[in-house]
């Protein structure tokens, strides 16, 4: 079973570091691929957005990203061999090892290494956008709107302080509990 990198490399991207990703161009499907026999995940995937303007995008923001989680199966069981499935019959005829060294641009600018998933995981850590995303999230979730920065930079501050500093996740939910802006939160006239 595929464990679709790209798939998991947008939601990364997009709902754990925040960022955004330009939609793929409308054509991008006109011509469907072959599936690949004896190719693993991360093979096909290359080559699949390694021409045109696919590696714009690809292989600097998406591919890093889910080819770093592919020590797990679809399933999310840990897994060190890929297996190479016949797609017609369904038989397993092979298997090959999973390669998920890359380097991971969890910033445009990071040549960092990361060697799986684990230390992908570092590197987001590492450079705060996994805590600021979640603050945004949370902001979101909690406000019931979008944030607006020239608006609400102290309330978003507030969530991401405990975070950036290290505190549990439960110290950013009680700083928004007792913070002026929830207690005085308006959702609009009833």
């Amino acid at each position: 079973a595929n464990p679709r990198p790209i798939m998991k490399g947008v939601f990364i991207r997009r709902a754990l570091l925040c960022d955004s990703l330009s939609p793929p161009p409308a054509d991008v499907m006109a011509t469907t691929p072959e599936p690949a026999t004896d190719a693993t995940s991360r093979e096909v995937v290359e080559n699949l957005t390694g021409t045109g303007i696919c590696p714009d995008c690809h292989a600097k923001a998406i591919n890093p990203l889910g080819f770093a989680t592919e020590n797990f199966d679809a399933l999310g069981r840990p897994r060190d061999v890929e297996k190479m499935i016949d797609l017609v019959t369904g038989e397993v005829y092979g298997e090959a090892p999973v390669d998920t060294e890359v380097v991971a641009r969890v910033t445009p600018d990071d040549p960092r290494i990361a060697r799986d998933g684990i230390e992908l995981q570092e590197l987001m850590h590492e450079s705060g956008k996994v805590q600021a995303c979640f603050a945004r999230a949370y902001f979101r979730f909690t406000f019931g709107r979008t944030e607006q920065v020239s608006k609400d930079a102290c309330v978003l501050d507030v969530m991401h302080q405990p975070l950036k500093q290290g505190q549990p996740i439960k110290e950013t939910l009680r700083a928004v509990a007792l913070s002026d802006d929830f207690l005085q939160r308006n959702f609009g006239d009833k």
